[in-house]
């Protein structure tokens, strides 16, 4: 399973299996989960279909690009009003935005502690030259 690659489409690249079982999770959220009242834990989710937590999220991921699916402290579900889905897009916006602050600050003390320096003076000769 390789989650870096994404396609046009922004979904993870996942296995055949995965996919399967994607599109299982899929039915079964639509069957059973609709609606925040009846969402389910990523644990139980995770167990129903034989899958490791991270392999769920990458699933999630997934159906996410092709349909919306809520989650929250409740759990995982397909919402049943236009509310669920827009809480679902403001807590991924809040993580996002979590995620670049933290990247910032990470950058911020990459430069405190290796910060950029010119380069000596028979560097510089060195790269001056033409071959």
């Amino acid at each position: 399973m390789s989650l870096a690659g994404f396609d046009s489409d922004h979904a993870p690249e996942l296995s055949f299996r995965l996919r399967e079982i994607a599109e299982e999770v899929s039915a079964f959220l639509s069957a059973f989960n609709r609606g925040r009242a009846r969402a389910i834990k990523a644990p139980e989710l995770a167990r129903a279909f034989g899958l490791k937590p991270q392999e769920l999220r990458a699933c999630i991921h997934y159906l996410r690009t092709r349909e919306l699916v809520c989650s929250d402290g409740a759990g995982y579900y397909i919402p049943e009003t236009r509310t669920e889905a827009e809480t679902t897009c403001s807590h991924l916006s809040e993580r996002a935005a979590s995620i670049q602050r933290l990247a910032d600050k990470q950058r911020d003390l990459l430069e405190g502690r290796f910060p950029l320096q010119a380069a000596p003076a028979h560097l510089k000769r060195f790269r001056a030259r033409t071959y």
